[in-house]
């Protein structure tokens, strides 16, 4: 993967040090950047999926030629046009219940809790509540929480083929120094721990960066999300 900008605006006096942050620090960055939902939460999947199968305008044209159909009398027509549109809302049902099926497994490639230090001690949280900022501690076999770069950790290897595709290991290093000037300078990938990847040997320190959809796991799947709903 190619290098990225770091957010210097959210990291600054933070990289490349090993300090948590304070409860006040998260609960204005919580105000400020929102939830780590890279894949939102959808209680009534059910009337969702209701609501995205009325929205075919197909439907809603052979429900108007019918009614014509039945206002000037031509029954048999209008019910054969009604009975048409069945078919075509089972359809439309099962298209947007496989999108959905789809986001579902897409969930299970993501760590469901981190381990972040606050007020200078660790706590484990659920991933939802991390903020821009954070100290997560990864140890083998856990997924990174979020993107963000490496302040600590030795001998580290990864899978990061939930992104690539590639197969084999990526290996990662701690960042030893601001990462240069300006106000986004750019980070080669072999700092940075990127969510929905696995972090398969060593124990990591790493600052969190970017949250939710600003994620290149949570760009990835809206994308592919809007693909199918289009």
């Amino acid at each position: 993967m190619t290098r990225r900008p770091v957010p210097m605006t959210r990291l600054r006096d933070l990289l490349p040090s090993e300090r948590g942050l304070t409860a006040m620090e998260v609960k204005e960055r919580r105000l400020r950047y929102g939830a780590n939902d890279i894949l939102e939460a959808r209680p009534h999947a059910w009337r969702e999926l209701a609501r995205d199968t009325i929205k075919d305008p197909m439907i809603w044209f052979l429900a108007g030629v019918s009614a014509l159909y039945g206002i000037v009398g031509e029954i048999k027509e209008s019910l054969t046009l009604l009975v048409a549109i069945v078919p075509l809302v089972g359809m439309d049902a099962f298209l947007h219940r496989r999108t959905q099926a789809s986001t579902e497994g897409l969930k299970s490639r993501l760590a469901e809790r981190a381990t972040v230090v606050r007020d200078g001690e660790p706590v484990e949280i659920p991933v939802v509540e991390l903020v821009p900022g954070d100290l997560a501690l990864v140890s083998p076999g856990e997924m990174f929480p979020s993107d963000g770069i490496v302040v600590a950790g030795a001998d580290l290897q990864v899978d990061e083929s939930t992104l690539t595709g590639e197969a084999f290991p990526v290996a990662k290093g701690p960042i030893s120094g601001p990462p240069g000037d300006g106000s986004d300078p750019l980070v080669d990938s072999e700092h940075w721990g990127f969510a929905g990847t696995r972090l398969l040997t060593g124990r990591a320190s790493l600052r969190v960066a970017f949250t939710g959809g600003e994620t290149i796991y949570g760009e990835i799947v809206r994308s592919a999300i809007s693909g199918t709903r289009t």
